[in-house]
């Protein structure tokens, strides 16, 4: 599994500082989930969402980043 930050309006993924890509083998891969939303909060990023992907089953799970908790954040840095 794959955890992974894409643009909702233009569907990239993160790789890097200033640095977003069409490909998701080439994103950053985030070590939980806990610190995907920590990093999103913390960069002030909107219009966002995690991936959870399972490359070698084929599908992945979509979560809408608007609305996550700013208390489970902090509690992951």
């Amino acid at each position: 599994m794959r955890i992974l930050l894409q643009h909702r309006k233009t569907g990239l993924y993160y790789r890097a500082p200033g640095l977003w890509t069409k490909t998701p083998e080439e994103a950053y891969e985030f070590p939980s989930s806990g610190h995907l939303i920590h990093f999103q909060q913390s960069h002030n990023l909107e219009d966002v969402r995690m991936i959870f992907r399972f490359p070698s089953e084929g599908y992945s799970i979509q979560i809408p980043l608007e609305d996550a908790p700013r208390q489970f954040a902090q509690a992951a840095s």
